[in-house]
């Protein structure tokens, strides 16, 4: 994603104090890990367990509820919001377009990781609190893989 390599840049550059950018290395995937999200660490871990509560909150796309989210503050890393994820019936229509994006980010292609995000964004899916209040959470960078989710 280029305005994660932009950022990453300014960020080198006000560490030397130069006020220049310069290009990321690759030697500097770590950084560019946790940049773009907890994912890599995510994916080679377990599985969640079987969800016996109710869920925290609901990916909705319109009015269905496609998905039930669990908050999980052990795996959550500001400022990512981590939640353990639970597919409904309706998640098959959008499942590709998260699939697609983790594919991106796993071969480290994040021109088309940002094109992939902006199509998951204009699938228009809110997560929404469980119960009564309905809140809409602003939930920026939504990415699914798996079991896990995980927005800032």
């Amino acid at each position: 994603m280029e305005w994660i390599r932009k950022a990453v840049n300014r960020l080198f550059a006000l560490a030397r104090g130069s006020g220049r950018s310069t290009a990321v290395r690759p030697a500097d995937p770590d950084l560019l890990r946790h940049v773009s999200g907890p994912g890599w660490r995510l994916r080679s871990s377990e599985p969640p367990k079987g969800q016996t509560e109710d869920p925290d909150y609901v990916l909705k796309h319109g009015a269905e509820i496609i998905g039930c989210l669990w908050y999980d503050e052990e795996a959550s890393d500001f400022p990512w919001h981590v939640c353990r994820f639970e597919p409904r019936d309706g998640y098959a229509d959008v499942r590709s377009a998260f699939e697609e994006h983790q594919a991106c980010l796993a071969r480290e292609d994040y021109s088309a990781a940002e094109d992939a995000t902006r199509a998951i964004e204009a699938l228009g899916l809110t997560v929404v609190t469980a119960g009564t209040s309905g809140r809409v959470v602003p939930a920026r960078n939504l990415q699914i893989a798996g079991s896990w989710a995980w927005y800032w």
